[in-house]
C-alpha cells in the first residue's frame, strides 16, 4: 500500500494512520464501553490475558427479553423493511 503523505517516511505515515484509527476507535459511543478493547489497549501481552481469560462469544441479544412497551415499538412490517 502507498501512502501520500508529503515528505514523511512511511512508518510515520502508518503511525499517525493507526494513532486516528484508535482514535476513532476508543471515541465510539458503543466500542469504547467493550471490555474486551479495554484489555487490548491496557494489558502488556493481549495474547497471554486472551490465553487466561475466559470470553463468550454468544450473541447478546439471545439472553434479551424485551417487555410488552417495546414489542409494540417493533413495527408490523419490519420483515419488509429488512429485506
Amino acid at each position: 500500500m502507498r501512502l501520500k503523505c508529503g515528505t514523511a517516511t512511511n512508518h510515520d505515515c502508518y503511525r499517525r494512520g493507526l494513532a486516528r484509527f484508535l482514535g476513532y476507535v476508543v471515541n465510539h459511543p458503543i466500542i469504547r464501553d467493550d471490555g474486551i478493547l479495554s484489555a487490548f489497549l491496557a494489558e502488556g501481552s493481549f495474547e497471554q490475558w486472551r490465553k487466561q481469560t475466559s470470553i463468550t462469544l454468544d450473541e447478546e441479544s439471545i439472553g434479551k427479553k424485551i417487555d410488552r412497551v417495546e414489542e409494540m415499538a417493533i413495527p408490523s412490517d419490519l420483515d419488509d423493511k429488512l429485506q
